[in-house]
């Protein structure tokens, strides 16, 4: 969640920069963040004890299939694209394309190589109190992907 938070942040000041204005309407989501970054993050992740650059290989088809996929089936369920780079050369489909797949590759790299394991280290807490606090996200995320789903099927219609 804390990278799919950041992630959110990320996008945000990214399209405020290319709109020139502020553009806090990222993603499928209704709360700030956008689980895309978390989700590939804890993928990637689960790789760490490679090598870099067997690493850096993980990140890339992680990233590429990912997105791919996300593109894909949100145009498919929701008549809609969040994302479009038709417009960038060497992409397929306007879903990826190779300069945003390498930039976020070397994200997810060094990510999981720094800051991964320092976080791990700074949150390092009671069970209990992970248990609880990871239930009380899954409880929100869960009611935020119901009435976004619904509000993002209501609009394809």
């Amino acid at each position: 969640m804390i990278f799919s938070f950041l992630g959110y942040i990320l996008e945000c000041i990214y399209s405020s920069f290319i709109l020139k204005k502020i553009n806090l309407n990222r993603g499928f989501f209704i709360g700030p963040y956008c689980p895309i970054y978390g989700v590939v993050l804890l993928m990637i992740d689960s790789f760490s004890y490679f090598n870099d650059f067997s690493l850096f290989v993980i990140s890339f088809i992680f990233v590429g299939v990912t997105e791919y996929m996300t593109s894909f089936f949100l145009e498919k369920m929701f008549n809609g694209r969040w994302w479009d780079y038709s417009n960038r050369k060497y992409n397929l489909n306007g879903r990826v394309c190779l300069f945003n797949l390498l930039i976020f590759s070397i994200g997810s790299f060094i990510v999981v190589r720094n800051f991964i394991p320092l976080l791990d280290n700074i949150l390092k807490v009671e069970n209990y109190f992970f248990i609880i606090g990871t239930f009380v996200l899954f409880i929100f995320f869960s009611i935020d992907l119901t009435i976004s789903i619904m509000k993002h099927y209501k609009n394809s219609l």
